[in-house]
């Protein structure tokens, strides 16, 4: 039995868990952005479906554009199919990776075929 005040294995592995995450998170953002930099008008065109929990369980949320808006700080505007806006930071670290990666995918592909960033 645990004694108050001593600290348990598995407190110790949480807190592993949520600062790798938290490094995760950084290097995502890191890598969108600079990525965002790179296309024209910090605009990038992309087709996925990303999944997002809400209180109803899991749903996908249809992107067509991701936007680099730097008025007063820095954000990523996600739009929908429909006028849906959400950012960067709605999303949680799964949806992000998903994100990044899409996002990798049409800057790659408008290198090979398009003669520079994947603006579509």
């Amino acid at each position: 039995m645990m004694q108050h005040g001593e600290r348990d294995r598995f407190d110790d592995m949480i807190v592993e868990i949520d600062t790798r995450l938290f490094d995760v998170q950084m290097l995502l953002s890191r890598f969108v952005v600079e990525l965002l930099e790179t296309a024209p008008g910090n605009l990038m065109n992309v087709d996925v479906r990303l999944p997002v929990v809400g209180e109803a369980g899991v749903d996908l949320l249809p992107v067509s554009q991701v936007q680099l808006h730097t008025g007063e700080g820095t954000t990523i505007l996600i739009r929908g199919k429909s006028t849906e806006f959400c950012t960067w930071d709605d999303l949680d670290v799964a949806s992000q990776y998903v994100l990044a990666n899409s996002l990798h995918q049409a800057y790659v592909a408008g290198k090979l075929y398009g003669g520079g960033t994947a603006q579509q």
